[in-house]
């Protein structure tokens, strides 16, 4: 079992060495793009042939020809849309909020490495445009003493598109072991559904999950009675600000004031290869609670970056 998550280390991290040595999605000539050049200027149009030392499109204004060069960035029109003479790219944390998932997913080739309050480490990767994995980790390895209690999570998400562009579903999973301890070890996770409802820049997502645990010793398993409830939004407020918040509600037992709640309130800024979560996050349980600041940090890679 140990040699099994091991490799699954080891196939993620050649999964991201891979994705980055791609070269960037070729746009297919006659295709609508957006280029920006290195002085600042913008230029949108029709692209009508590209070499490795110049690009020709049809603009508004004729045709024009860019230097490689002076091209700090172009893409396909439909990822992109102007707001007060700015240009806004598409939200690369789409499928993500602070903690929870969306019902959006990455596309294939596309991932992102996520630290969240420096311990927590995981990185995801679009399998398929409708299946996504991540894998975690918290290095407790980093204390001799209780390094091989470190967890390791798997996080497979499905999504599936409806008839209504603005309503995306997903079923998942988040399943923590801690494979490096001695003897017999036991799984926990939740199995969830969400559903999105929005765009990928200003959406609200439900989500309800069943959480579960399994001995593997034999002993069996449990799973909840009563689902854990989650409510999560995300709202652009300008070309690399979003705001973005979360709820959790989590019921152990029968009795229904015996609950954990949790609130996360961030501010995301994003720019070209990185994008970073400061905010508040609220812990309450029926016997008090704590706030705590809040810390996170994305760093996407894969064909589009």
């Amino acid at each position: 079992m140990k040699k099994f998550f091991f490799l699954i280390i080891l196939y993620t991290l050649s999964l991201n060495l891979f994705a980055q040595s791609k070269e960037k999605t070729e746009i297919a000539i006659n295709s609508m793009i957006f280029v920006e050049t290195k002085d600042d200027n913008t230029y949108q149009g029709k692209l009508l042939s590209k070499t490795a030392e110049s690009l020709k499109m049809e603009t508004s204004i004729g045709e024009i020809e860019i230097k490689t060069a002076n091209i700090r960035k172009y893409s396909a029109l439909d990822k992109v849309k102007v707001v007060g003479g700015k240009v806004w790219y598409e939200n690369p944390n789409a499928t993500r909020y602070l903690f929870a998932p969306s019902a959006f997913n990455l596309k294939k080739g596309e991932g992102y490495y996520q630290n969240t309050g420096v311990f927590l480490n995981q990185v995801s990767y679009g399998f398929t445009d409708n299946f996504t994995c991540g894998l975690g980790t918290i290095p407790l390895f980093l204390n001799p003493e209780i390094a091989k209690y470190s967890p390791i999570w798997l996080t497979p998400k499905f999504n599936f598109n409806t008839k209504n562009s603005k309503i995306r579903a997903s079923v998942g999973t988040i399943s923590m072991f801690a494979p490096f301890a001695d003897g017999d070890f036991s799984n926990v996770g939740i199995i969830y559904g969400m559903g999105t409802y929005g765009s990928r820049d200003n959406n609200v997502s439900v989500g309800l999950g069943w959480g579960y645990s399994t001995d593997f010793s034999g002993s069996g398993s449990n799973i909840a009675k009563r689902p854990t409830i989650n409510l999560s939004g995300m709202y652009r407020a300008s070309k690399n600000g979003y705001i973005v918040g979360e709820f959790w509600n989590a019921k152990f037992d029968q009795d229904v004031d015996n609950s954990f709640n949790i609130l996360i309130l961030s501010y995301r800024h994003t720019l070209k290869s990185i994008s970073i979560d400061l905010g508040v996050a609220r812990f309450q349980y029926d016997v008090g609670g704590v706030t705590l600041p809040w810390l996170g940090v994305a760093i996407p890679f894969g064909k589009k970056y």
